[in-house]
């Protein structure tokens, strides 16, 4: 189960960020007084030189809250624990620059090459102290094992898992 840690990897890949990634936009533009990112894509290494990419269908800024990015079509990819990748997608999200915060307000589903697969209703990431919550339903499949519960909060970057509401786990055998 310590490749759950993946479900915290897009923000924590905000926040290990060695800070000279590229960004790159298809398009930019202004819509109804936002402005308007086309295909955007952050990608780079972290701190500790493991490569990560996050991208978007479409980012959206609206110049009264600069600090706010909706973004729609998230996809995300980063080494979690070893050379285990995982993957991410989510339909929307919001980051908060100020806050510190991403919150995916949509399901968000995650793969890892090792097998493991997690689906949650929504997240709310906390950067800063390096936290994620859910108070909706968690899916998480490993090995054989599969946990489910009515929320999740992770905290200490990802060290500590509290299942919580309705939580069952199900051996499978071989």
């Amino acid at each position: 189960l310590g490749a759950l840690i993946a479900i915290g990897f897009v923000g924590y890949s905000w926040l290990m960020t060695t800070g000279n990634s590229p960004f790159e936009a298809s398009e930019i533009g202004i819509i109804d007084g936002k402005l308007v990112m086309a295909n955007p894509n952050l990608a780079g290494y972290t701190k500790d030189n493991r490569a990560y990419r996050i991208s978007a269908e479409r980012a959206i800024q609206d110049f009264g809250n600069l600090e706010r990015i909706t973004l729609e079509g998230i996809t995300a990819s980063r080494p979690v624990q070893g050379d285990t990748i995982a993957q991410v997608r989510a339909a929307s999200g919001v980051f908060d620059n100020a806050a510190n915060t991403l919150t995916l307000d949509s399901a968000l589903d995650i793969v890892t090459d090792d097998g493991m697969t997690a689906q949650l209703s929504d997240a709310r990431i906390d950067m800063a102290r390096g936290t994620l919550s859910t108070d909706r339903k968690v899916d998480i499949t490993l090995d054989g094992t599969r946990i489910s519960s009515g929320s999740l909060t992770v905290s200490d970057n990802g060290k500590i898992l509290v299942f919580d509401r309705k939580v069952r786990m199900t051996l499978i055998p071989d």
